[in-house]
């Protein structure tokens, strides 16, 4: 039993008061029950009173006194104080509690409820292995430790994480303070392997596994020693390693819960864990390994794509509990490594296209104070690991790794230090060149190229031309336009193509070869898992006056002849076409008079061809931009159109522009999103001279649904046209979510974007955007509150006809398995609490009769289909509505795999869908049936896209966001919060972090001044629109928040997103 507090609202999305709202400064205190409870709000039945502890009974004083009121509602309830510290403010203040609900959070996922019966059965191979033979030997798994110990001298400083005894330090090896890979070279040294013997599995950290009871054991390891250097007599590098037995390990307990004899416990994720570890120990030792992903050494099969980068290909495995039992999944796994160079290569690369002798230059500071992008770029070696290589170098130097702290902005002749005389004890300056001279006698070949500093406490500092990448290290960062165009030719493959690769990569793992799994008696079949899978029948595609088409196995539909469904509601009156040249494309992109006016011309008549309401055939000004000033260009562009309308507004503005500009994109779009609140349409150029009528349909069904029309619907095979509401039996609700992160490294915050379906048969959604954090997946509350309030209330306004909805489906992307829990247990929470907010009926009767279906999609596994010749398409893939529910999904979970779109290229890639939750009881058939036939129902596309369209819309609107962001094209990396803030930013983290633990909601003052404290981490959004009044917006969009507005005709609630 969980409790929920959040905010009240009255008309406009404000907090208003009314019961179960605490009461204002000044005012009484709210009526409570004998237990506690407050008397306003929504009612429950009592609990069996129990008496309040003295502390809890303070606790409760002082949150009434700070005007928030506490319903307690469970035995084990835990007093907000624990997590207040008084020494650094009071977040409790900035707490609105105004309604508190009960919710009953699933504590297990929901059990599959059957299997679908419609549709054709099908055989199909997937690219899974049965595992035939368990280990049947009991294995013991043992805690691994290792101490490091040596002489605290006079003036050293012992780290306050590390025990002092007897002017001895002691290091626990395992506990995050030593350095990267000093486990494994402890626990891979000769004299482990010799005291301790063969035949162990180790994970790399604190956990080993044996068939053998040793029960426990303790060496002495001298890594000085092992690696034939000279001891410190001083700082004596030796380990005391420790292996202690803690438990038997059985598989007893995962046999009997994939058979459905037991729940899942601890001792079946143990496990799995080991057996994951055991298929691992081997190709980590002969392959590059990252995690589950393996790559073979001399990394053959590879292709450059620029700027330091090498695509590799690879093979991944991973075992897992299904349907039948376990199952290993092998696939081709592409990865990014740094290419195996030297680092002066490296730069290079990065700074181009710079030359040599200007890379210097270039990597220093703005006038402004901001550092250069390619700085940046250049700064992305940080963390690589090297090894230094030059003639005459000491011994001690060979083969030693040393890691990247960063690449200064200096060249070896400009860079000093300071060198002492051995023999006279007296200190010189010398530049790195001339020191390689003297001490080395090796002249540079690149002295101006710049230095880098190894991390260390000397700080010890090398010629980049003499530093060479250490082979097999992962890219971390986010791929640019050029290197994602290369990856995705590299790793494209056919289904045929797909499969030989596995196979050599199974090959190249060596399951029949392996001595761990032999010694433990794990193996696998080599055969790729057959299964009975279903082709479900598609739907037909409905267009106006009862016109259809049936794409059939294809996933194809013209829209030629037809015209649309549903026609934009308002006349087409004043539109606008703006063309940006960019000096830097090529000369035969640039358009000219002839060929706008001849597209336009087309565009306006297929726009009414399609049934476009269209007051004027002719856009009101076709003008001229410059790509250097967005901004004012379009505000000079829209300023003339208002006087030759005489005021009105333009109603659709047209881009053309000559080149694939991502930043100039952005521009764009937040300009009309932010600014001017007008839908806005992009187009290169290279079309508008084609002008194929095909393009302009394209582009006419995304203008369609932006101006609040929709092209087609997807109509059930079997049903009636003009009856597409047959899968919803009660006014339904969908609901798409996703969280979207930056790339590795960077600084931008994460973005949470909704969608919510805005008519009866979910073909339209209205999208929100808004900053959640920091590398946070679950959706905070307050932005699900601000997100969600005005969307629900569109709804109830525009669909509903002023009631509820009956059932709301939850669409979830981008969660793991374990976080599934937390979807229920904070956002369904949410979301029900938000409902009953917005109930007014007496007892809350609307919002609790509200039943929820909450379903994650995911896109990334590795589970691929192989259909035999009868049931592929052309490419060999498998059709579109190819369903499979048995034998690799979860051995007692409600999941399926659905492959609903055609593969243009590559191998079709099913989503993997999870239902975690469903009040509604939907039938199997009609729920599978239901998502895929709604992925027809997808606005700018003529073939059914491959996941839910609701979550397909949150992923647009979310890259959208990246425009929205305040800090877009500055230099975020330098906004930084006053220091004499930190106080308060301590006090309002305090605060999202309570309510994040409790539900409880933010006051819209402390939400806005921590994400004015946070501007770098979590910068608020720039909001959708104008204001509703006519004042100017200023230059950027940077204007305070919109009042909540239900006109359902508004730029907020049209398709502004796609």
């Amino acid at each position: 039993m969980s409790s929920y507090s959040g905010p009240s609202t009255g008309s406009g999305g404000r907090p208003a008061s009314g019961p179960g709202t605490p009461p204002r400064s000044g005012s009484s205190r709210a009526p409570t029950s004998p237990t506690g409870a407050t008397t306003a709000g929504r009612s429950h039945p009592p609990s069996p009173p129990k008496p309040a502890s003295p502390q809890e009974i303070r606790d409760n004083n002082q949150l009434e006194d700070m005007g928030i009121v506490v319903r307690r509602t469970t035995p084990d309830y835990t007093p907000i104080s624990e997590f207040i510290d008084k020494d650094r403010g009071d977040p409790l203040r900035h707490m609105a509690l105004t309604f508190s609900i009960q919710y009953d959070a699933p504590k297990q996922n929901m059990i599959r409820p059957g299997f679908a019966t419609s549709g054709k059965d099908i055989p199909m191979r997937i690219n899974s292995h049965r595992v035939l033979a368990y280990p049947s030997v009991t294995v013991f798994q043992y805690d691994v430790s290792s101490i490091k110990s040596y002489t605290l001298s006079h003036g050293m400083e012992s780290p306050s994480s590390i025990l002092t005894v007897n002017n001895i330090w002691q290091v626990v090896i395992g506990n995050g303070d030593e350095k990267h890979g000093l486990n494994s070279a402890v626990w891979n040294s000769a004299q482990a392997k010799k005291a301790f013997g063969m035949g162990w599995i180790y994970d790399g950290a604190k956990i080993a596994w044996h068939t053998r009871n040793v029960g426990q054991a303790t060496i002495t390891v001298d890594m000085d020693a092992e690696k034939g250097r000279q001891p410190n007599p001083q700082r004596p590098n030796k380990f005391h390693m420790q292996v202690r037995q803690v438990k038997a390990l059985g598989l007893q307990g995962l046999m009997a819960y994939m058979n459905n004899q037991a729940d899942f416990t601890v001792e079946c994720l143990e496990a799995i864990n080991f057996l994951d570890h055991l298929m691992r120990e081997l190709p980590s030792r002969r392959l590059y390994s990252i995690k589950r992903s393996f790559f073979d050494k001399p990394m053959k099969d590879s292709q450059k794509l620029g700027a330091a980068v090498t695509a590799v290909k690879g093979v991944y495995q991973s075992i897992r509990p299904a349907m039948g039992g376990l199952i290993v999944n092998v696939d081709v796994a592409n990865q990014c490594f740094w290419d195996d160079a030297s680092l002066i290569h490296a730069i290079l690369e990065l700074a181009a296209p710079s030359q040599e002798h200007q890379v210097i230059i270039n990597m220093r500071k703005t006038k402004e104070g901001f550092d250069t992008m390619m700085y940046r770029n250049i700064q992305r070696l940080k963390k690589v690991r090297f090894t230094v290589e030059y003639d005459n170098m000491p011994e001690r130097l060979k083969g030693k790794v040393f890691v990247v702290d960063q690449i200064l902005r200096t060249n070896a002749r400009d860079t000093t230090f300071e060198l002492e005389d051995k023999a006279t004890g007296e200190s010189k300056t010398i530049s790195v060149n001339d020191y390689f001279y003297q001490q080395y006698k090796v002249r540079l070949d690149h002295p101006n190229m710049p230095i880098v500093q190894a991390t260390g406490k000397m700080s010890p500092k090398y010629p980049s031309e003499y530093c060479y990448i250490v082979k097999g290290q992962k890219y971390p960062f986010k791929l640019n336009e050029l290197q994602t165009s290369g990856m995705i030719k590299f790793a494209v493959t056919r289904p045929p193509q797909r499969e030989k690769a596995i196979a050599s990569g199974r090959n190249m793992l060596g399951w029949e070869t392996d001595p761990a799994l032999k010694s433990y008696g794990l193996r696998m079949s080599n055969d790729m898992l057959q299964t009975k899978a279903k082709l479900l029948q598609p739907p037909k595609v409905e267009f106006a006056s009862g016109k259809t088409e049936n794409p059939g196995t294809s996933g194809r539909w013209r829209i030629d002849g037809k015209q649309f469904v549903q026609p934009n509601p308002d006349h087409l009156l004043v539109w606008t076409c703006c063309i940006f040249n960019d000096w830097s494309a090529s000369p035969r992109d640039k358009v000219n008079k002839a060929e706008v006016d001849r597209f336009l011309n087309d565009f306006q008549k297929l726009f009414r061809q399609y049934g476009g309401r269209m007051a004027k055939t002719v856009p009101a000004l076709v003008d001229q931009g410059s790509v250097n000033n967005i901004p004012n260009s379009i505000a000079d562009h829209w300023n003339k159109t208002k006087t030759i309308t005489k005021g009105l507004e333009p109603q659709l503005m047209l881009f053309i522009v000559n080149a694939k500009n991502a930043s100039h994109y952005n521009r764009l779009k937040r300009q009309c999103d932010n600014r001017w609140g007008c839908v806005s349409q992009v187009m290169q150029s290279t079309h508008i001279k084609k002008c194929q009528p095909q393009y302009i349909g394209n582009v006419l069904l995304k203008v369609f649904a932006k101006l609040g029309g929709f092209g087609f619907r997807a109509s059930p095979a079997a049903g009636k046209v003009g009856t597409p509401y047959q899968w919803f039996s009660v006014p339904t609700i969908i609901v798409g979510a996703d969280v979207s992160h930056g790339a590795a490294g960077s600084n931008a915050a994460s973005i949470a974007s909704v969608t919510v379906s805005m008519d009866r048969i979910g073909a339209r959604y209205w999208a929100s955007v808004q900053s959640n954090g920091r590398r946070e997946e679950m959706i905070t509350t307050w932005n699900l509150y601000d997100m969600l309030v005005p969307a629900f209330r569109q709804w109830i306004s525009t669909v509903g006809g002023g009631r509820f909805p009956q059932h709301l489906i939850y669409f979830r992307d981008g969660v793991s398995e374990g976080q599934y829990q937390h979807v229920l247990q904070r956002e369904v929470r949410d979301m029900k609490a938000i409902w009953e907010n917005l109930d007014q009926t007496k007892g809350h009767t609307q919002s609790g009769a509200l039943k929820f279906t909450v379903v994650v999609a995911s896109k990334r596994h590795h589970i691929r289909f192989f259909p035999t010749a009868g049931a592929a398409d052309k490419n060999g893939n498998a059709q579109p509505g190819t369903l499979v529910e048995r034998d690799v999904t979860h051995p007692r979970e409600y999941d399926f795999y659905l492959c609903s779109h055609s593969a243009i290229q590559g191998t079709a890639r099913p989503v993997h869908y999870h239902v975690l939750l469903d009040e509604a009881k939907m039938p199997v058939d009609k729920f599978v049936n239901m998502v895929y036939n709604h992925s027809y129902q997808y606005a700018r596309s003529t073939t059914p896209v491959s996941i839910f369209p609701a979550i397909y819309y949150a992923h647009l609107a979310a890259k959208r966001a990246i425009a929205h962001d305040r800090a877009f094209g500055e230099n975020a990396a330098d906004f930084r919060y006053s220091p004499s803030d930190q106080r308060q930013l301590n006090e309002l983290q305090e605060a999202r972090a309570m309510c994040d633990k409790t539900g409880k909601i933010m006051t819209k003052n402390a939400r806005q001044r921590l994400a004015e404290l946070e501007r770098l981490e979590t910068p608020v959004l720039l909001p959708l629109g104008p204001p509703p009044s006519k004042s100017a917006p200023t230059a950027e969009g940077e204007k305070d928040e919109a009042p909540i507005h239900l006109d359902p005709r508004s730029f907020k609630w049209s398709m502004w997103y796609i």
